[in-house]
């Protein structure tokens, strides 16, 4: 994700995610992230899961704090990834894509793997 238009991308598709799936609480806020952060780059990434690896910390453990922790971004993509090693990127997207219609609140919106508006077809251009 590069830019303002990267960024602009990244926080219009928590919005257009976030109205059909929302973490519980802010300790879950890595999958946002983190499904945020796959999407951003491509959603087509797979990495294999090396369970030698140590655990990594995703979220804080104080449940009033409003804070995701940096590993968010880049280890919740990495679940992605081996989620995505295991089934294959169009499988995983199918099943996120399942998740986000099964619990979405407007019937009205069409979901699509393009949610980019115009507003940031524009800012691209600039």
């Amino acid at each position: 994700m590069h830019g303002d238009a990267g960024r602009l991308r990244h926080e219009e598709f928590h919005s257009w995610w976030g109205r059909g799936v929302k973490p519980a609480g802010q300790a879950d806020a890595w999958w946002d992230e983190g499904w945020n952060v796959n999407y951003d780059n491509g959603a087509t990434g797979t990495r294999a899961f090396d369970f030698a690896e140590p655990p990594r910390v995703l979220s804080v453990s104080n449940r009033y704090s409003r804070v995701t922790p940096t590993a968010a971004y880049t280890d919740g993509e990495r679940f992605f990834e081996g989620v995505a090693a295991q089934l294959t990127p169009d499988v995983l997207k199918s099943i996120m894509m399942a998740h986000w219609t099964g619990r979405r609140r407007r019937r009205r919106l069409r979901p699509t793997w393009s949610p980019a508006p115009r507003a940031v077809e524009l800012v691209e251009r600039v």
